[in-house]
Formats: C-alpha cells, structure tokens, sequence
C-alpha cells in the first residue's frame, strides 16, 4: 500500500497562489484554437486562487468488496484499496492549502451524504476509513440520485465574472466500483443545473473487473459501464473532466489520482495533458503508443467528445487492461 502514498507524494502539481502548469511547462497543442480572451484569462486567473469544495463520492457496493492482487502475492478487498488512495488524496489536497474542504457521500442504492463540508483532513480520513462494503445494493445504480444530492448539498454561486470570482469552486470525484450492470444516467435535460455550472467540475474514476471475468455468473458490463459514465460527466460547462478506469493495480490508481490534485481551474484538457506528461521515464514509448508509457490514464477523454470505443491510442477495456497488471 505504500505505492500508493510513493506515487501520489512523488508528483508536483500547481495549486493555488502558484502559476499555471500550462504556463510554464506545457507546450500548446497542435490544434490549439482560438486564444482567450483577457476577460477569460482575468477569471481563470482569479478562478484558480479560490479554495476547492471536494465531494469523494464512494461506491460501496457488493462489488467494491471484491479482492486486488498486490504485490508480494498479498490481497485487499477493493475498498479498502479505493480508501487508502483517497486518505492520501485528502492529506496531499490540504497541504497544499488548508482552505481546502471536503465532504463525503457514499454509493448504496441510494447517494447517502455522510459529512458535509470540513477543512479537518484527520476528520474526512477517519470517515473514509469507516466504510463498509454494502450487500445487497443494485447492481445498475441510478447517478440522477447522485445529481439530485449534489444540487441539495452543493447549491450554485452566482455566475462569476473576472471582477466577481466565486468563494469557490466545486469538484466531485465519483470512485464507481460496479461491473455487472450499466449505471441509469439521466438525459440531459432532466440533470440538475449545477452540472453545467462554470464552477462545478465532475471526474470519474471506475475500478471494475476484468473484462473476462464474469459478474454474478454473467458477463459484465465494464465497457457500457464506462461509457455511460462517459456520457454523465460530458456536456459540462468545463472542458477538464476526467475519466479514468483501473483494474487491480494499486499503484495506478494512485498515478489516476496524481492528475486531479492540480486545481480544478488550472488544469488542461485531458487530451492536451496527455501529450506532454508522462507516467515514466519514457516518452519514446508513450509516443509509440506504449500503453505503460503514456500519461493519458487508459480511458480519459475531457468531456463532450464523442464515444471512448474510437479512440486510437486508447482501447477499450476488454482490449487494454490485460496489460495492466502488476
């Protein structure tokens, strides 16, 4: 477990007060559009010095209590895998700036708000560490419940302008664990209007079995899975949401979670990030396509492009995650 504390404390993000990373070493992309405008650059600007509210959404269902092969032939309930990442998460967030705040909801059949909004770090990791695998839950959860809860508990500011900044923004990390079923994801025009708020930014991370595994004796859902989560975080205002998926590899998950440390208003499109950082020592392999190589976790896509199944340098689940293993 201590892989995962290495590959989350071994990553230096910018963070609020800081400059950009994109301003100091990320080159533009090659299709960079249009420049923005001073008003723009003046929010973003003042955007990336508020604090974060952090909602850690967890799923905790009968899947989540299934075993992660580690290394040293040991074993750990997927849980308690997901916990141990986000405690660290929740340590490295409020070094960077105590005027971080987090709150937690977990995943049953329904989303249970557990504790609201608090800057005591030692107070979230205690309630990480308290939960349980749920049995019994359905195996399709409904995510319009977890939109319902987000918009009760995380009502919107207003609007802000470049003279006008928010007292901050909102992030919600949804750590979904199921496999056996496609989540319900509600249309569009049924989800609640925090969603599409300029200062609320959404990301997924998905643990799931192996795509040749089988779920409850039938064949799993991972790959419609993926994609209807795909489809709940797309059409956001921002353009930085991340989805990204893992199967029992610890230390990946940690490198998953390295990525949302930066500030959610200083982070680049997924797809720019991933040209131009690298999960080791070799770009010559991440340029080649090497799956171990490349920065871009295996399934992120920044929200609104179109099905994850097209991508070239990305493959599916069922084709890629073979590879992954420790």
């Amino acid at each position: 477990m201590d892989s995962l504390a290495d590959s989350m404390a071994s990553v230096q993000v910018a963070e609020a007060g800081r400059a950009s990373p994109a301003a100091d070493t990320m080159a533009p992309p090659d299709d960079a559009q249009a420049l923005p405008s001073e008003e723009e650059r003046l929010l973003v600007h003042e955007m990336s010095r508020v604090p974060e509210r952090i909602v850690l959404c967890v799923d905790v269902g009968d899947e989540m209590d299934s075993p992660w092969d580690l290394k040293g032939g040991k074993t750990l309930p997927r849980l308690t895998v997901v916990k141990k990442a986000l405690q660290n998460f929740v340590q490295l967030k409020s070094w960077f700036s105590p005027r971080h705040s987090f709150a937690l909801c977990s995943l049953t059949d329904e989303a249970e708000w557990l504790l609201d909004f608090t800057s005591d770090a030692e107070m979230v990791q205690n309630m990480l560490e308290g939960l349980h695998v749920q049995h019994g839950c359905d195996a399709a959860f409904d995510l319009g419940k977890l939109f319902t809860a987000l918009q009760k508990h995380c009502p919107p500011p207003p609007t802000p302008t470049a003279t006008s900044p928010p007292d901050a923004i909102v992030r919600v990390i949804l750590l979904y664990g199921r496999s056996a079923a496609v989540p319900r994801v509600p249309p569009a025009e049924e989800r609640p209007p925090l969603l599409s708020h300029p200062c609320f930014y959404l990301d997924a991370l998905y643990v799931h079995a192996h795509p040749n595994e089988e779920v409850e004796g039938q064949p799993n859902e991972c790959q419609g899975a993926y994609d209807a989560l795909h489809a709940a975080i797309s059409g956001g205002a921002t353009a930085t949401a991340y989805l990204c998926e893992q199967i029992h590899n610890a230390r990946m998950l940690g490198r998953h979670l390295t990525l949302l440390l930066a500030h959610g208003a200083q982070r680049q499109p997924r797809d720019v990030l991933g040209r131009h950082v690298y999960y080791n020592a070799d770009p010559a392999a991440a340029a080649a396509g090497g799956e171990r190589g490349a920065s871009q976790p295996p399934q992120a896509r920044p929200a609104g492009e179109g099905s994850p199944q097209r991508r070239s340098s990305t493959s599916p689940p069922a084709e890629r995650m073979q590879q992954q293993q420790e």
